[in-house]
């Protein structure tokens, strides 16, 4: 079984015969996808509310602009990326990074938590495409009970 199953799709015909509980490719694309996730999981699964927002004009858009102005921080966050790489944290003092996007992609917009203990979904998809999930707590606080 692949930690990611994502990275079998076209390994050599001797690892494909050896992996166990390899789902469809176009299903595991979806669920890669965290804007695609979403429309799968919810009603399973309670996740932080978030936008969708274009990456055209994203630093001047006039909520973003008050939210960092007003001293918060917001997460901006690429549509396929995991373990904090293509996740931006947002404020004043680097808010022209968002400049730097691809105008043509969207991209999901949250308000920063301070605090929040990171929880990972993992899921169990059966053979008629229903889902179990688990979440699975993944912190620094944990090492210290």
């Amino acid at each position: 079984m692949a930690y990611n199953p994502n990275y079998v799709y076209g390994a050599p015909d001797i690892v494909m015969k050896k992996t166990v509980c390899l789902n469809d490719q176009q299903l595991m694309k979806k669920l890669e996808n965290k804007i695609e996730f979403r429309s799968i999981a919810k009603g399973t699964i309670q996740m932080i509310e978030c936008e969708l927002l274009p990456g055209r004009g994203l630093s001047s858009n006039e909520r973003i602009r008050q939210l960092v102005a007003g001293g918060s921080r917001i997460v901006v966050q690429y549509p396929v990326s995991s373990g904090g790489e293509g996740t931006l944290l947002i404020d004043a003092s680097n808010i022209g990074i968002l400049d730097g996007l691809d105008e043509n992609e969207e991209y999901l917009v949250s308000k920063y938590i301070e605090d929040n203990i990171p929880i990972n979904a993992h899921c169990v998809i059966y053979d008629d495409y229903s889902i179990r999930a688990n979440c699975v707590i993944h912190s620094p606080y944990m090492a210290r009970v």
